[in-house]
């Protein structure tokens, strides 16, 4: 017969055992109830932490499964107007073109609001004009196109033999009197 292994008699009868049934038999009502009620009581609170962990758990993948839904979406949104007015931009300047090239004199093009007719009148203050011109020794000047040299460079058919132009010290004389 095999032997017995420790802790295999489950039901024998110790000191130990004993003095817990004792102490059972000898409970009133109350005691038995109250047991219960703090054993319902941290079942109920234990029930309670693994219920908020598990929902901070769900609620922290929900939350990232919004964002990158959200990320998702707006990506998408961003793909789509870009194509859209990559779209729009080729064909405003298809349009163009064609107005370009296929003028129709009962068409009043100046009432488009792409179209700009004679609006030199603006100067661009981040373009300043910078004239440099080679002397003969070699070496680089810059002017300014208030320079009196500027108008030959300006207007070469009519300034031919490179002689100076307008300059503001140039010495005026009144028209009415004649005098300078």
């Amino acid at each position: 017969m095999p032997t017995k292994r420790k802790g295999a008699y489950l039901s024998r009868d110790t000191n130990k055992s004993r003095s817990i049934r004792n102490r059972r038999a000898q409970r009133t009502e109350e005691q038995v109830q109250e047991e219960n009620t703090g054993a319902h009581v941290r079942m109920a609170q234990l029930r309670q932490k693994q219920l908020d962990d598990t929902r901070a758990e769900r609620n922290e993948v929900m939350r990232l499964e919004q964002r990158q839904s959200h990320r998702f979406t707006v990506n998408r949104r961003r793909v789509n107007d870009q194509q859209r007015q990559q779209a729009h931009r080729s064909f405003v300047a298809t349009s163009f073109l064609r107005l370009a090239f296929q003028y129709e004199p009962d068409i009043e093009y100046y009432t488009h609001s792409k179209v700009v007719i004679g609006a030199m009148d603006k100067e661009c203050p981040y373009c300043a004009r910078e004239i440099v011109i080679l002397r003969r020794n070699n070496n680089l000047q810059f002017i300014a196109d208030t320079h009196r040299s500027y108008d030959a460079l300006q207007y070469p058919l009519i300034f031919w033999k490179g002689q100076d132009g307008y300059s503001i010290n140039i010495k005026q004389r009144d028209p009415v009197s004649g005098t300078s």
